[in-house]
């Protein structure tokens, strides 16, 4: 009763699919059945698309069958580009009127909502004079964060300190996900 798994542009097994996998299986009673399960690694350089999972029954033709044309069954799937995708959700400080020279509270979410895992996940939080980030935008710290696996988000919070030269006036914490970019996103 071995299965093989196979990776097709279409439900229909041909010499041209993509062999994944085999579950080796024991005997099988007549009108029995087995549940086999497996896990199946879609090859790295598959092309994102629709394709579909074969579970090809006696795929190496062992057993000698009164109907050889209704081995194989499938699955649609989807394959998608793997991606990161860092983003803020829910800025916060924890007073918004401090004193040049003084401390506040910032806190944020970092949120992956991308569909593959970030190998770090750090905030940069920055005093701007306007919401677009830019290289004149005053750096404050940073919190850092270790993987953040997909549609993942994890809580950050950090002790920022206003420059004691900062001019009285209006400003914006930045809070700038992967500030440092050692995320492909």
């Amino acid at each position: 009763s071995n299965v093989g798994y196979y990776l097709s542009t279409d439900a229909i097994w041909d010499a041209g699919d993509v062999y994944l996998n085999y579950y080796s299986g024991g005997t099988l009673a007549a009108s029995g059945n087995a549940y086999k399960s497996l896990a199946l690694t879609i090859p790295g350089a598959t092309a994102p698309g629709n394709y579909y999972i074969l579970y090809f029954a006696d795929y190496s033709n062992l057993v000698t069958e009164s109907i050889e044309t209704n081995n194989v069954a499938s699955v649609a799937i989807i394959v998608s580009v793997a991606n990161t995708d860092l983003i803020i959700q829910s800025p916060a400080v924890s007073t918004s009127t401090v004193v040049a020279g003084n401390s506040i509270t910032g806190s944020c979410y970092i949120y992956n909502q991308g569909n593959t895992s970030a190998s770090s996940s750090n905030v940069g939080y920055y005093l701007s004079t306007d919401a677009i980030w830019d290289g004149a935008d005053v750096f404050l710290t940073f919190s850092s964060g270790s993987a953040l696996a997909a549609t993942t988000s994890s809580y950050r919070s950090a002790t920022l300190t206003i420059p004691g030269a900062t001019t009285p006036g209006n400003y914006y914490i930045l809070y700038f996900a992967d500030y440092s970019s050692l995320v492909a996103e």
